[in-house]
């Protein structure tokens, strides 16, 4: 996404009124002269969420112009200007004229400006026939652009942005104009910015010099002069004495004596420098071959030009002054309005330069800088893929010298000169091609399946202006290589191919990117530890914008790195939201969780989130792992009331039945950085204090894992990563939601509610429990929240149901407005003060933000009335009960009561959708009943089952839903 420069200037525009004194209140899209806009907190909130310099040193221009578009800040902004539009235009004369685009509206429509729509009109009466000047120099310390148009709608006749006489951000335009003539000026800030001041306009009487445009034809104030330049340009006597006669005056003998300076020479000013970057070399084929791209005048290019070659040199806009000079910009040996001749007296590098008057002009838009030239060495013998180079492993010589061709490469530009080589890989696995070491040439390298066949893969500058790429291959199989200069550079130098043999893939892995607006920016890799090639990966340019999107990656077992790049430096993060990335197994567990925090981390000095502490990642992973209640705590406390009160987060002990001082965790920031191990010497128990971990900084989401030692210098492997955060203040009123740990007895996050009949009481079979919320007291006891509210909703039905309790637990009843065969979902908040105040979130029905984490429960359906036996809750009382539901596929708990006297096991099968069996288990009945744990081990894949138990002459069913 676009962000722009800040200028010193920009930081000093003042806050000024439509009249002479202040306005009666601040305007949000108006330059202040302090930090941030206490006025309007959400506006506030909302630009510095994405623009922190507003809030931290000054509420500029930018910030202003942020604030225009910002949907949060629609009413603190300033009304439109009265002259926002060409078509109410403030009328002017000369002198100096007042001008505030605060509030203005608009689109980018000048040429020479970035995103200058916050403009205002003025429609100005030319006061004389020559010269009219408009300058905001001195008048304003706002960045302005300044342009002159014909007709309100009409067509551009000048523009400016910056006055380089100035060395500043203010704007200086000159054209010619008649007298008593409208003509319409249109005043904006840079960027978006806004601001006000004065500017300044002057008309000159006529022209007297020939080198300039007048405002009638002919030049008889000089009839020798007029005479020679109409003897070859007769428009310039007939029609007008325009530009183009007063360029063609500037350049002939016979007008020496009335041009305005004296007579030009070579022009060398260097405003924008080389471009394109590196020497280009010519193609001698008798046409004139565009050399630099959009080029602008004030820059050069550099050439390999040869000796006794004769080039002519051209620009794709016909009055531009051209100069040939050495290599330093110090000698100029041809110049002129093109074409310009010129045979270069040794092989040598040469700067072709442009600018846009014999004067040296550096204002205009976009041109090509041509050269046309015969001759030239002939094409190398592999210039077309038909007559590849055979090659195979290690190091090759190139040289494209000559080489002709097209850009057909999807990553470097206008990548003509191309060669090219077939490799037969010497191996089935991943080669390498790389000109990295091998040559000072701007070079890109492609991989083709077949002469004419489809691109593998491409690659431009490899962290330099050398290249490397990466493809798949199998071993005896042949492919092309194409290799080319950037912008049609041509050189020699060595390149490497290396192919590694595959590793066979054992661990599945999921790549979950959550992209902003600029989805397009965001690319990522895994390499293995230390470096090399990357094993998975993608982008940029490829992913959508503001989407989930899953990408999976196969790896063998061993250590790895994960880099996830943002090409604009500013991380997953656009208009206020900011999104992120997980890197899971296919099975769900995570070994990096940067979901909704992969923002500009780093204030734009870096582009790059990665997990790369040694020894960034190993597969395969560990089944260790927090107990659930402990994983994914954004609320740890540290350090609270006056005896430092602090949360501890604790190891599961029953993966591995480990007990003791056996345990290591392992904390990391998951944009990098920070990354260490508790205890960092070696096992401890499977407890840790906040307070034990003061490098941890409070604010910022960190990853922690956890593993377990199986003997002295032996560990197991990390297990499951979860996020944590230390947040003080939400820690002392906790978010609640449904139990959701599986194995605690209280589980209900998917369970399936049956509602009480007739004089049946509560119990079990009706209740959902949320976990206790608590705060320390100033003994570091936990006191517990005195009131809950429970919300359920079914949001396709518009059904909302609000349930306080005094406890953590709530029955749901018909007479509580719930039905049968529904699914709500169900959030809870807490209050340690009855329900004065809660710990998040306003009123229950009109303000419908989540709570928290959102669970989900089932209403059972009653049986039928007639006929079959399928039920839940039978009329002798039997009843199934099966939790968690949502399942992570790991175990599922059963529990059947009642069962018919005689029956010894009873069969649960598990049916797909597609009603396949999936699943048989048989299990012992234990006086009347059982209550038993059934392993799935992962086995079952994401998605909706229906689970069927057979008691005897009883069956009951209930559906099942895999989360991963």
């Amino acid at each position: 996404m676009m962000k722009r420069l800040r200028s010193i200037s920009m930081l000093a525009v003042a806050f000024l009124g439509w009249q002479a004194g202040a306005y009666a209140q601040p305007y949000c899209d108006a330059a202040q002269g302090s930090p941030g806009f206490p006025s309007d907190p959400v506006c506030e909130a909302s630009v510095c969420g994405y623009d922190g310099y507003c809030c931290s040193t000054s509420w500029d221009g930018y910030c202003a112009g942020e604030a225009a578009t910002d949907g949060a800040c629609t009413g603190c902004l300033a009304s439109a200007p009265p002259n926002d539009d060409c078509a109410l235009a403030t009328v002017i004369g000369d002198g100096a004229s007042p001008f505030n685009n605060t509030g203005a509206t608009g689109t980018d429509i000048t040429s020479c400006t970035y995103s200058d729509t916050k403009d205002i009109w003025y429609e100005y009466v030319a006061s004389c026939t020559g010269t009219t000047t408009v300058t905001t120099v001195g008048g304003t310390a706002m960045d302005t652009g300044l342009s002159a148009w014909d007709a309100c709608g009409g067509s551009e006749l000048a523009c400016n942005d910056d006055d380089l006489g100035c060395g500043c951000g203010q704007s200086t335009i000159t054209f010619a104009t008649v007298s008593g003539t409208s003509y319409w000026i249109r005043l904006a800030g840079y960027s978006d910015g806004t601001g006000s001041g004065t500017f300044t306009v002057s008309c000159a009487g006529p022209a007297v010099y020939c080198d300039m445009a007048q405002g009638s034809p002919g030049f008889p104030s000089d009839p020798a002069c007029e005479a020679s330049v109409c003897g070859g340009d007769s428009y310039c006597c007939s029609t007008l004495w325009d530009a183009t006669c007063a360029a063609e005056a500037a350049i002939d003998g016979a007008c020496t004596g009335c041009l305005s300076a004296p007579p030009p020479g070579p022009c060398m000013v260097d405003l924008y420098g080389e471009y394109p970057f590196g020497a280009v070399t010519p193609v001698c084929d008798g046409l004139a071959n565009n050399v630099s791209g959009c080029g602008y005048p004030g820059e050069y290019t550099t050439l390999n030009l040869t000796s006794g070659t004769t080039y002519t040199f051209t620009s794709s806009i016909g009055t531009d002054w051209i100069t040939i000079s050495d290599n330093t910009g110090t000698v100029g040996f041809a110049f002129g309005l093109g074409p310009v001749v010129f045979m270069a007296p040794a092989t040598d590098t040469y700067r072709f330069w442009i600018h846009s008057d014999a004067a040296c002009g550096t204002a205009g838009s976009c041109r090509e800088r041509r050269v046309a030239c015969l001759g030239g060495p002939p094409p190398p013998a592999n210039d077309d893929c038909a007559s590849a180079t055979v090659i195979g492993d290690g190091v090759s010589p190139f040289d494209n010298t000559g080489a002709t061709g097209t850009d057909i490469s999807s990553c470097c530009y206008s990548d003509t000169k191309d060669i090219w080589y077939e490799y037969v890989a010497s191996c089935t696995g991943t080669t390498t091609v790389t000109t990295v070491g091998g040559t000072a040439m701007d070079t890109g390298l492609s991989a083709w399946d077949a002469c004419g066949g489809s691109e593998i893969v491409c690659n431009d500058d490899d962290g330099g202006l050398q290249s490397t790429i990466t493809f798949a291959t199998v071993s005896g199989t042949s492919y092309w290589i194409r290799l080319a200069g950037y912008s049609g550079s041509t050189g020699s130098g060595t390149f490497t191919v290396s192919c590694a043999p595959a590793v066979p893939c054992t661990n599945d892995l999921v790549m979950e990117l959550q992209t902003d607006t600029w989805g397009g920016e965001t690319s990522w890799e895994v390499v293995p530890a230390g470096g090399g090639a990357a094993l998975c990966g993608g982008g940029p340019g490829i992913y959508p914008g503001n989407a989930i999107y899953p990408i999976a990656c196969c790896l063998p077992d061993g250590c790895y790195e994960l880099h996830v790049y943002d090409t604009f430096g500013d991380g997953m993060s656009y208009g206020g939201f900011t999104g992120g990335y997980t890197l899971r197994m296919l099975s769900g567990q995570r070994i990096i969780d940067n979901r909704n925090n992969y923002g500009d981390f780093a204030a734009g000095s870096s582009y790059e989130s990665t997990m790369s502490a040694t020894p960034g990642f190993c597969l395969p992973m560990g089944n260790d792992r927090l107990i659930s209640f402990s994983c994914d705590r954004l609320d740890l406390r540290r350090g609270v009331g006056p005896n430092s009160c602090s949360d501890k987060i604790t190891a599961d002990n029953t993966p591995n039945g480990t007990s003791g001082n056996v345990y290591q965790f392992w904390f990391y920031d998951p944009n990098g950085g920070l990354s260490f191990r508790y205890p960092a010497s070696g096992p401890g128990s499977n407890q840790v204090s906040m307070a034990n971990l003061p490098s941890l900084v409070e604010g910022t989401l960190y990853n922690v894992r956890v593993r377990t030692r199986i003997s002295p210098g032996v560990w197991r492997e990390w297990g499951n990563a979860c996020r944590m955060m230390i947040d003080n203040t939400r820690g002392q009123c906790k978010l609640s939601g449904l139990v959701d740990e599986v194995g605690n007895s209280n589980y209900c996050c998917g369970k399936t509610i049956t509602l009480p009949v007739g004089n049946q009481g509560n119990g079990f079979a009706n209740h959902v429990v949320a976990w206790p919320a608590v705060r320390f007291n100033n003994n570091c006891v936990n006191s517990t929240a005195n009131k809950y509210q429970f919300r359920f909703r079914i949001p396709a039905e518009a059904v909302t149901i609000v349930l306080n309790s005094p406890t953590n637990v709530k029955y749901m009843t018909a007479g509580a407005g719930f039905a049968n065969c529904k699914t709500y979902t169900v959030e809870v908040r807490a209050s340690f003060d009855n329900g004065y105040s809660w710990c998040v979130g306003g009123d229950p029905y009109g303000d419908l933000t989540p709570w928290g984490k959102v669970c989900e429960v089932y209403t059972s359906c009653p049986p039928p009335a007639v006929g079959g036996n399928q039920n839940m809750a039978t009329d002798d009382g039997a009843a199934m009960h099966m939790y968690p539901n949502p399942n992570r596929g790991d175990q599922l708990y059963l529990s059947l009561d009642a069962i018919q006297e005689g029956v010894q096991t009873v069969s649960v099968d598990i049916y797909d959708t597609f009603g396949k069996r999936v699943s048989a288990r048989t299990l012992a009945v234990q006086d009347g009943f059982i209550n038993s744990v059934l392993e799935l081990n992962g086995e079952l894949a994401g998605g909706l089952y229906m689970v069927n138990i057979t008691a005897g002459d009883a069956v009951y069913t209930e559906r099942l839903v895999i989360q991963k």
